[in-house]
């Protein structure tokens, strides 16, 4: 049976995880956590023992990064799309084209009758 409580044990893995990898202050010359800057964190003493029995044995490596999802490519219209989408285009043009020309007629007859 472990001298060392579980609750121990998560705290100085959930410690250990804050530490910067790039930092020596953080790591023994053996690559081991320091068990003063751990010991900050955790609120109590922490021993090489208490470290060893929590797992921890070296510098934790940098976090993998999560590969991005893959990106679909824009969709691109087709040239019967793009074709329809002219004669739509050109014939809401027509129309109103016809309407502003009655509104003009319609003022131009108000205006000289």
């Amino acid at each position: 049976m472990s001298e060392f409580t579980q609750d121990q044990l998560d705290a100085v893995r959930e410690a250990a995880k804050g530490l910067n990898p790039a930092d020596d202050a953080h790591w023994n010359k053996d690559g081991h956590p320091s068990c003063n800057v751990l010991k900050e964190t955790c609120g109590f003493v922490v021993t090489k023992q208490m470290v060893a029995a929590a797992g921890i044995a070296n510098r934790l490596p940098d976090p993998v990064p999560e590969p991005e999802a893959p990106q679909e490519p824009p969709r691109q219209a087709t040239l019967a799309q793009c074709n329809a989408m002219a004669l739509k285009t050109e014939k809401a043009l027509k129309a109103q084209a016809q309407k502003d020309a009655a509104v003009k007629a319609a003022a131009f007859l108000n205006d000289n009758t």
